[in-house]
């Protein structure tokens, strides 16, 4: 609409008689001068309030990315925060097999003192099973959805599987030094494991790459 009356008015302008008479003067004044700054306010109206809509709609669309992404950031730290909590219940579980395995070693030792001195012995506790540890890892997966934290709990696992199996049944024969040595492997073998994951988590990737090859030399 204010297009065609800018356009008309022009038109009419332009059209005129360049001389006007005395008598016209009142005439140009109120069919083409008025008209003509009427269109043009009204069409620098129409401009402003398309450029007002334009940074209206641009302005919206900055809140709604800023709100994504304040949600993206509340969901990974919400999410770093329960697999942190898993963590922390992993390196309590690794700490509870160490103990176990020193009260096992301490009661085979009071075992194997006694009947030395040709005592009836003491009942001898059996070896801790890992399967406390291995329910740990598994739901710590539950918590870890992104590819770095499942290579950890990926590389964990086998870890432990193979450090159990290395401590398992006791071999015959054995002598007291090999069974004392064989204990202490072991012993230090989930210390360090407690330290892979602790180094892990406060690494950058390149530095997380290089503990968990570290981690696959240790078992082999």
């Amino acid at each position: 609409m204010y297009p065609v009356i800018f356009l008309g008015a022009v038109y009419n302008f332009v059209g005129f008689p360049m001389k006007l008479s005395d008598d016209d003067s009142f005439l140009t004044w109120t069919g083409i001068v008025i008209p003509l700054f009427a269109a043009l306010a009204s069409l620098s109206v129409a401009i402003v309030s398309v450029v007002i809509a334009s940074q209206a709609r641009n302005i919206a669309k900055s809140s709604e990315a800023a709100r994504v992404n304040a949600e993206s950031d509340r969901v990974n730290f919400e999410q770093q925060l329960r697999f942190d909590a898993a963590l922390k219940d992993l390196y309590v579980g690794i700490s509870q097999r160490i103990e176990a395995l020193r009260a096992h070693d301490a009661g085979v030792r009071a075992n194997m003192l006694n009947l030395g001195r040709g005592g009836p012995g003491v009942a001898v506790p059996a070896h801790p099973p890992v399967s406390s540890l291995l329910a740990l890892i598994a739901a710590a997966r539950l918590d870890a959805q992104e590819n770095e934290p499942l290579d950890l709990l990926e590389s964990v696992a086998a870890y432990a599987n193979d450090v159990a199996q290395a401590g398992g049944p006791t071999p015959e024969p054995e002598t007291r030094d090999e069974r004392e040595h064989r204990a202490e492997r072991e012993v230090d073998s989930w210390g360090r494991l407690l330290n892979y994951v602790d180094e892990w988590r406060h690494s950058g990737t390149d530095t997380r790459e290089s503990i968990l090859s570290e981690m696959e030399a240790a078992r082999k």
